[in-house]
């Protein structure tokens, strides 16, 4: 989904104006086609059965047995929600939710905004776009599930705090590539960057479910 999206989008910024893309209305096109995204969430509702091992928490949150209606609140199971939001995973909902931030603030950043700014510079990334989409594609699709892998065999923290330490370390070094204007370097730039975050966020929804007890989960 991203290649198309990515070429997409390298393809009109080819042969419209960024007045026509800005006054038609056409740069919201890229954007509508994430709709077809959520296919992939059909798919998996409907053709994806949940692993054996997997139980529904059907009696959490429920009364227990033979008990009283009037029953108060210390002899029901509470939620997962309840679980979730208790004083015992308050920190981890906070780191879980910084971790969030950090791997989404950092791909806008790399390929939606950066893309932006090589065109602004002084002197401006020829093909900026088809180096944003040739990026992305190596690094957030044929990279991403070895990154999974490599978080599966070393574990996500480790895979995780390299990815994190790679891009604070390396992101000032690349900016000045960037700020060349030279295509190659820029490309190399962006996707040294786009592989360490790709070794951030590939094991990241792996981290944020085992983060949090199995009787809190959904």
């Amino acid at each position: 989904m991203l290649l198309p999206i990515g070429t997409q989008k390298f393809g009109m910024r080819h042969y419209f104006t960024p007045q026509q893309l800005s006054s038609d209305g056409l740069w919201r096109i890229p954007f509508l086609c994430g709709v077809f995204v959520g296919l992939s969430g059909f798919y998996l509702k409907h053709h994806v059965k949940d692993h054996k091992e997997i139980t529904e928490p059907a009696e959490l949150g429920k009364v227990v047995d033979d008990a009283p209606s009037n029953i108060d609140e210390q002899q029901r199971q509470p939620t997962p929600l309840e679980l979730a939001l208790s004083k015992s995973n308050l920190i981890t909902l906070v780191s879980v939710t910084a971790a969030v931030f950090l791997w989404s603030g950092g791909f806008y950043i790399l390929f939606v905004w950066l893309v932006i700014g090589e065109t602004l510079l002084e002197h401006p990334v020829q093909n900026a776009f088809a180096i944003n989409a040739i990026s992305l594609f190596v690094t957030m699709v044929l990279l991403f599930p070895f990154a999974g892998w490599l978080s599966d065999r070393c574990g996500r923290k480790s895979i995780m705090t390299l990815g994190a330490c790679g891009i604070a370390l390396f992101s000032p070094s690349a900016m000045k590539l960037i700020g060349t204007g030279d295509s190659s370097k820029a490309l190399m730039a962006q996707s040294s960057l786009g592989i360490f975050l790709s070794l951030y966020g590939a094991p990241l929804c792996a981290f944020l479910v085992e983060n949090f007890p199995r009787e809190s989960r959904l």
